[in-house]
């Protein structure tokens, strides 16, 4: 599956980011008061999520099981690792809302079934 300029799905802008994410997920609770987040994170069922990663040689294509989502970032359940550092364009699905997002992993998490990796968000207007 290759995924052009021209069959992606259009990038969010910040604010439209945030009304999807606040009024598609239910907060999840932050039980830790040393949790430093500073944004409330969402859970979204069923939401699905297909990265394009960037990498030196070529893109790869990985389809990804959506954890959470919050205003800045996201956290996305795959099958195989991928490096922090890498940057991917993520088209994603939120009940039948498709939009795409531009960011960097930050950070991989081996869990059962996979990895959970962090992404933190850039929005059209931070990108030069």
């Amino acid at each position: 599956m290759e995924t052009s300029p021209d069959t992606r799905s259009s990038l969010y802008a910040r604010e439209e980011w945030h009304r999807c994410v606040s009024t598609v997920g239910t907060p999840q609770p932050n039980p830790d008061p040393r949790n430093r987040r500073r944004d409330c994170r969402y859970t979204v069922p069923l939401a699905r999520a297909t990265l394009t990663l960037a990498g030196a040689e070529s893109a790869a294509i990985v389809e990804a099981q959506v954890v959470n989502v919050s205003a800045n970032g996201l956290m996305l359940r795959v099958r195989h690792p991928v490096s922090p550092g890498t940057p991917v364009w993520v088209d994603i699905d939120i009940d039948g809302a498709r939009g795409a997002l531009v960011g960097r992993i930050v950070h991989m998490t081996q869990c059962l079934g996979g990895y959970k990796l962090g992404i933190q968000l850039e929005f059209p207007e931070n990108i030069a």
